[in-house]
């Protein structure tokens, strides 16, 4: 854990972070907010072609049924709903020949799976979409409109962080 590693150095605790990842690496974000809801602080999956089904019957990755050949791994549809996440989709993405509206469909149908879930168990999602206007699959165009999720209420400026040792 590199990253904690260097964190830990600049007085950074990373115990939880903010998380993103741009097309195969939004299914990534997707999944590890399923298995790891208490280390992500904000995540957003940009121009994913696909989402954990959550009623689909069948086992992690592709349903939220524990899957047998990990038992280890616990899912809890409770910690999902009440992650910051943020599902973000060009409008114009074309990506693999599929139309900007499967992705878009994609994404709304994890949505409302989520807000079913919630609103059956009485909780606030916290998961939401969001559509970049005029944005393409490439990540660059999706970037402020996942920053915006990601960094809200969160005003960092570079000086308030000490240096390592290494640059003093």
């Amino acid at each position: 854990m590199g990253v904690c590693r260097q964190g830990g150095q600049l007085g950074i605790p990373l115990e939880r972070f903010n998380l993103f990842g741009h097309s195969q690496g939004g299914q990534f974000v997707n999944r590890f907010v399923l298995l790891h809801p208490d280390r992500v602080h904000r995540a957003a999956a940009c121009g994913s072609g696909s989402y954990v089904d959550l009623e689909l019957e069948d086992a992690f990755p592709w349903g939220g049924l524990r899957n047998p050949l990990i038992p280890d791994v616990r899912i809890d549809l409770r910690d999902l709903v009440t992650s910051h996440l943020v599902i973000v989709v060009g409008s114009e993405d074309r990506a693999g020949g599929s139309s900007p509206l499967r992705r878009l469909e994609s994404a709304d149908k994890f949505a409302r799976q989520v807000d079913r879930y919630a609103a059956r168990h009485r909780l606030r999602s916290m998961v939401s979409t969001r559509i970049a206007q005029g944005a393409e699959h490439r990540g660059r165009h999706n970037y402020p409109t996942a920053s915006e999720n990601l960094f809200r209420r969160m005003w960092i400026l570079k000086k308030d962080f000490p240096r390592p040792k290494e640059e003093q």
